[in-house]
């Protein structure tokens, strides 16, 4: 890691949108063939190893957040432009059908789909926290992610904080959070074979062109190295 090692009291591990809205076949952003068919497949064992090895260096369950995307009511009670994105402009592709209301109408286990999905709930009891947000990126005004972080390095100010920043999608929510991050002075760490997106190349365009364009506040690193730096 080019901008140094970690330091137990700044550090926190964010993994974005782990739940089954993004691959049970019941959702409209899932897969026909649930979770085996989804690339979030591959990626939650190496996240929540990292998750553990995190709690183990910091001493600390905080240290773990786990954000969930949520979805609204109906399209018109949803915010400015995502009033749009859900639906509330007449003649244009929406995603009405992700909405709660789409959601039962279609029959879906609603709580189920918005929650962390379960392979990584065990983290819940050894002390993560969840943070809840209404749009792509994390750090949005109306997101709880900001709050949770702020209870984390209550004791850190003045100092560098870092990021451990693992999730889906690649290309749209964690891409937006770890750009919100940056622009709140945090120092992040993408794990690149922790991340995952079901639009593959957009996923490599975001490695090889955007993401290197912030190479002086963001580091790369694989799981394996990671566990292998911590601690």
């Amino acid at each position: 890691l080019i901008k140094g090692p970690f330091s137990p009291d700044t550090l926190a591990f964010v993994v974005v949108d782990m739940q089954p809205l993004f691959y049970d076949p019941s959702s409209p952003w899932g897969r026909p063939g649930g979770l085996p068919a989804s690339p979030m497949s591959g990626i939650w064992p190496r996240q929540l190893a990292l998750a553990r090895r995190v709690i183990e260096c910091t001493g600390r369950g905080d240290a773990v957040v786990l954000t969930t995307f949520l979805v609204p009511p109906n399209s018109s009670s949803s915010s400015g432009i995502m009033r749009h994105f859900y639906g509330s402009t007449p003649g244009w592709p929406n995603e009405r059908a992700a909405t709660r209301e789409g959601l039962v109408a279609n029959g879906a286990d609603v709580p189920y789909l918005l929650g962390v999905m379960p392979p990584l709930q065990p983290l819940l009891a050894e002390g993560a926290r969840v943070a809840a947000k209404w749009t792509p990126g994390a750090f949005a005004e109306d997101s709880e992610l900001p709050a949770v972080l702020a209870v984390r390095f209550r004791e850190a100010r003045g100092r560098t904080k870092t990021l451990v920043v693992a999730g889906v999608e690649t290309d749209y929510c964690v891409l937006s959070t770890v750009l919100s991050a940056i622009d709140r002075y945090y120092r992040v760490v993408l794990v690149t074979d922790a991340v995952a997106s079901s639009q593959p190349n957009s996923q490599q365009a975001q490695f090889d062109y955007t993401f290197r364009r912030f190479d002086h506040m963001i580091d790369f690193a694989s799981s394996d190295e990671l566990l292998g730096l911590l601690c």
